[in-house]
């Protein structure tokens, strides 16, 4: 989970900057500091990048290039109080002129801490309702179950797709060569031997899956024109721009 690799690496540098500041809150301190406060650190800066399809989505990254100024947003990791750590929280970007650069203001390598409110009317604190959990306590999804298929909206987007399980295919009939000539020096029927056995065997089954796979690519041509005329359908209906909530 995110938590146990990103969060847990800026709480461990938050322990560390405290350790060498000598700055331990007493309990009773530390509770009230976090009754009024949170800390976070930067996940990215919002940018933009557009599919082939034409379809515009969020970029985040922690790039400065990211961060210069013409970014529309950052996205922060809560870190403490541990009753909303793992959340996360997104502000927009008032623009170069009127705030500067994020990646000097919120640097990515940086603990902040934000004042806390839990009324949500508050426009000048983090509250609760601006928290996006992704909350690790549920059955998540797996990369493969559900299984998404692209949706291809231009007969480029099928080569390419072609093109890049060649490469794998390729890779794949490497290993399978490399293990055939090291089966020639084990000797026939060891554990070693064995072993190495099994693991061709799963890479000519995977030989014969990418050959399906590329088949059923090939055949995707003849949806490439329905699709797209759903992908035009798509971005001219109304939708919210995701425009700024300023303070009133």
């Amino acid at each position: 989970m995110f938590m146990n690799v990103y969060g847990k690496k800026i709480i461990c540098l938050f322990a560390l900057v405290t350790v060498m500041s000598g700055t331990y809150l007493p309990a009773s301190e530390n509770e009230q500091f976090f009754s009024t406060n949170v800390l976070a650190a930067v996940v990215g800066y919002q940018t933009s990048r557009s599919l082939p399809s034409g379809i515009t989505i969020p970029l985040f990254s922690t790039e400065p290039v990211a961060g210069n100024g013409d970014e529309q947003g950052i996205l922060f990791y809560v870190i403490a109080p541990t009753n909303i750590a793992g959340s996360f929280f997104w502000m927009h970007h008032d623009g170069l002129n009127a705030a500067g650069r994020s990646f000097e203001n919120y640097n990515p390598e940086g603990v902040y801490s934000f004042r806390y409110s839990k009324d949500v009317s508050d426009w000048g604190s983090i509250t609760i309702s601006n928290l996006i959990s992704i909350s690790g306590a549920v059955q998540s999804l797996c990369s493969l179950r559900p299984l998404g298929q692209q949706f291809f909206s231009s007969k480029s987007e099928v080569t390419s797709a072609v093109k890049r399980l060649d490469i794998v295919r390729c890779a794949v009939e490497v290993e399978i060569g490399q293990c055939k000539e090291k089966l020639k020096t084990l000797e026939v029927g060891t554990r070693p031997y064995n072993r190495l056995k099994g693991e061709l065997k799963l890479l000519e089954i995977q030989l014969i899956k990418i050959d399906e796979r590329k088949q059923t690519l090939l055949q995707k041509e003849h949806e490439v024109e329905r699709n797209s005329e759903f992908i035009k359908l798509i971005k001219i209906l109304p939708r919210s721009t995701g425009g700024a909530n300023h303070e009133k």
